[in-house]
């Protein structure tokens, strides 16, 4: 279940990645760090969601 549930979360992040690094030979500052917390950020939202989701799914299955 968790190889389903996290290559949204994959191929998002480096989707991000790439469009992002392109982006930044427009862009005249760094964001790096910026990218990095809101990936951290989203990352750890999704993560607590996985877990709910799981704890919700063996709930459900074990009645």
């Amino acid at each position: 279940m968790r190889f389903i549930f996290f290559i949204p979360l994959v191929v998002g992040i480096i989707h991000t990645l790439f469009a992002l690094k392109g982006l930044a030979t427009v862009i005249p500052y760094e964001i790096a760090v910026p990218l990095l917390i809101s990936i951290g950020v989203y990352s750890v939202i999704y993560i607590g969601y996985y877990y709910l989701t799981v704890r919700s799914y063996f709930r459900v299955v074990s009645k």
